[in-house]
């Protein structure tokens, strides 16, 4: 054999040999990967196997972030990660968006203490792991879009003591996960694409420090009283139930006297295609922020509710409201409302003639054509108003009467600048900031009235 050939051979045969010995298998590209000060990047890349990293820039910084997620890895080998096991690091392993249908037993080797975060969504997935029951420090798992069926008990409570966040997809699973009742110090719990259509009320038994919950993609047409028994729930975000505005009634079963009632105090009820407003108040009278945007809510039953003195924020944004429902007049302390991107074309003088608490409205995205001059006369402490995206012309004159108001948005309004505003002369406009441009001349608005009050002519 040629020397040339022999020690073309020699080459590769050493580095075949040393790939094995360090518990990793070299990809076809030289280095994938991308390199930031405590971040290592290798998603995108087509990678079939965990590629070797250039470790050199890392002697003095610890990396906390590997992203090796959309590639087509099908598996995670024994030791593929043990080149990393000498930096004594925390780390964040990003393995979402492959096509992985096995993890080996001992994937992690080397770093399992090391582990922080472990994202393994949108894989193929049909149980959960071994190898993740050896990470003994983790703190967040996400599952969700796997075909898993159910939850290894055995790793559910090796990594019961540690993980605060769990996220994870429900779709292929036969019954409900009593597994869950090992995780004793999970906070924050996300159940996504839920197959059942009930819950034992004793579902999350043993969860007792859950404070935030997700319920997404479930075909609940009310969220059982299961949820009663997290005596710590605090945020509770249900996203994309379409089956909840079947009942036309309360969203929640009641809760019994033996389990009590949390105290929520944020509930985010979104893209549920609902057409009413849920009373959830009697439930839960210790809500304080209500975000419901991205529904077909139309109208909102005033006689079903009681005045309320604890909401502070509501958000309505995209639905379907034509005007703003007398109903909203009982949140006696409410400070923020958004009713951004409906169908609201007037704001009458009566329709929040109850919010005297209220320091700011978003009304963008509206066909308004017209605003009552005292729209806002029970409003004095409104400082920022947005009517941005409307079909407004002029300046209204109701936002005149409020003394506190100091941001203005009327961007990309056909406002005309024109000797109609001589009404503004009186407005104290030079401690507020307003936004948008005149119709046709492109001035800003802010700069014509300043401009017009000060020369007291046009």
């Amino acid at each position: 054999m040629p020397q040339r050939n022999f020690m073309v051979m020699a080459v590769v045969l050493v580095v075949f040999l040393a790939s094995r010995v360090h518990g990793f298998i070299l990809d076809t590209n030289l280095d994938p990967c991308q390199y930031e000060s405590t971040a290592i990047y290798c998603y995108n890349q087509n990678l079939t196997s965990i590629p070797v990293f250039n470790l050199t820039r890392y002697a003095n910084v610890c990396i906390t972030l590997i992203n090796l997620s959309s590639n087509k890895l099908t598996s995670i080998e024994n030791d593929a990660f043990l080149q990393l096991r000498y930096l004594n690091c925390s780390y964040t392993i990003q393995l979402g968006k492959n096509n992985m249908s096995q993890i080996n037993e001992y994937a992690f080797r080397g770093i399992e203490p090391h582990i922080d975060s472990l994202m393994l969504s949108s894989n193929s997935l049909r149980s959960l792991p071994e190898a993740v029951g050896s990470i003994i420090n983790l703190k967040t798992l996400f599952l969700q879009r796997n075909p898993i069926m159910s939850l290894n008990p055995s790793v559910m409570a090796k990594i019961g003591n540690s993980l605060i966040t769990f996220f994870v997809g429900m779709a292929s699973f036969q019954q409900w996960p009593r597994e869950l009742r090992f995780l004793n110090e999970l906070y924050q719990l996300g159940l996504n694409d839920i197959p059942f259509q009930s819950w034992d009320s004793d579902a999350f038994h043993g969860l007792t420090h859950v404070g935030w919950l997700e319920i997404t993609s479930s075909n609940l047409t009310k969220i059982p009283n299961a949820v009663c028994a997290l005596s710590a729930l605090y945020s509770i975000h249900i996203r994309n139930n379409y089956f909840l505005n079947e009942s036309k009634s309360d969203v929640f079963e009641p809760c019994s006297p033996i389990t009590g009632t949390p105290r929520l105090g944020i509930v985010t009820y979104t893209d549920n295609r609902v057409d009413y407003f849920p009373n959830i108040f009697t439930m839960f009278p210790s809500v304080n922020t209500v975000y419901m945007s991205h529904n077909d809510m139309r109208f909102m039953n005033a006689n079903k509710f009681e005045d309320n003195f604890i909401v502070e924020t509501l958000s309505l944004h995209s639905n379907q409201f034509r005007r703003i429902p007398s109903g909203f007049n009982i949140f006696r302390n409410l400070k923020q409302l958004d009713l951004g991107s409906n169908f609201i074309e007037n704001i009458e003088d009566n329709d929040l003639i109850g919010l005297r608490s209220l320091t700011s409205i978003q009304l963008a995205y509206n066909p308004i054509q017209f605003i009552e001059k005292r729209a806002f006369q029970n409003n004095m402490q409104l400082n920022s108003v947005d009517l941005s995206h409307t079909f407004l012309t002029t300046v209204p004159a109701a936002v005149t009467i409020l003394p506190a108001l100091k941001t203005l948005g009327l961007e990309a309004n056909n406002i005309e600048c024109t000797c109609d505003l001589a009404s503004l002369k009186t407005w104290n406009v030079y401690s507020m900031q307003i936004n948008g441009l005149c119709y046709l001349t492109n001035e800003p608005i802010e700069t014509f009235i300043k401009t017009y009050i000060d020369a007291g002519k046009r």
